[in-house]
């Protein structure tokens, strides 16, 4: 066909869904948006899941993760509802993809909200999660994984109050500060940060740490630095939860804000 004409700079693609995309299978894709378009931008290829759209994915293998939306440099909306099974993603984000509105989130058993490398944003200001599994293995609701020296500001509010072990936003190998509102439930952490001494996993809001939810921890790690900002405030309201929660010879970990202990008992600092 040569090399011109309407074969070059290909890449822009848009699509809406507004009903229901249900597939009951292991390792499925509900939406795949990638842009190929090596002088395109994520706003070549957008994906929207409008207030009526429902996605469903079933569960994942070890070798083939199940994901409602996947986005490569790319714009992800969803005002909508989506559901993945056992293992799976809700969204995966990654090379520059920009996530900008985020509905209602049901997660399996060790099921993420939204994956999304160290090079793309999430701009959505909150989400709606919900367990669909039994309810006693870890969640994510948002999963920030870089490659060692990346830094993101997430203003998001995020409520995982109904998960067990549920984690609100979960840091790997990359600095990122929280500017919303994390809600944990029981044995559940507001920032759980894994890297390295260059990593920070800061808190510049309120974590509530909900009342009569048991073992709850606002801000957790064995690897790296956690920051409880100047106006970052970690509400405590059983006597069971923990405010901070260092461990390991190379964690550290600095109170410069507020962290109220509203019951008997309870752990402001635990190292």
């Amino acid at each position: 066909f040569g090399t011109g004409g309407i074969f070059t700079a290909q890449g822009k693609v848009s699509i809406t869904n507004s009903k229901n995309i249900t597939l009951d299978g292991t390792g499925t894709v509900g939406i795949y948006a990638e842009n190929n378009n090596t002088t395109g931008t994520k706003t070549d290829a957008v994906v929207t899941n409008t207030a009526s759209g429902v996605i469903t994915a079933g569960d994942s293998t070890p070798s083939n993760a199940s994901i409602g939306i996947y986005g490569e440099k790319a714009t992800i909306s969803t005002q909508g509802t989506i559901s993945v099974g056992d293992g799976g993603g809700a969204i995966y984000a990654k090379g520059g993809t920009e996530v900008t509105t985020l509905g209602t989130l049901y997660l399996g058993d060790d099921a993420v909200g939204v994956m999304t490398d160290g090079t793309s944003d999430i701009t959505a200001t909150s989400v709606i999660l919900t367990s669909n599994g039994s309810g006693n293995t870890i969640r994510a609701g948002i999963l920030y994984k870089g490659t060692g020296t990346e830094n993101k500001d997430l203003n998001m509010n995020i409520d995982a109050s109904t998960f067990n072990k549920g984690i609100a936003l979960y840091v790997e190998d990359m600095s990122v500060a929280s500017t919303g509102t994390l809600d944990v439930g029981q044995d559940g952490v507001g920032i759980f940060l894994k890297g390295s001494s260059v990593n920070i996993g800061t808190n510049k809001s309120t974590i509530n740490l909900v009342t009569s939810k048991t073992g709850a921890i606002g801000m957790y790690s064995k690897t790296g630095n956690l920051v409880n900002d100047t106006t970052g405030i970690i509400n405590l309201n059983d006597l069971s939860q923990t405010g901070i929660y260092g461990e390991g010879t190379d964690t550290k970990v600095l109170n410069n804000g507020t962290i109220n202990l509203n019951v008997d008992g309870a752990k402001g600092i635990y190292i």
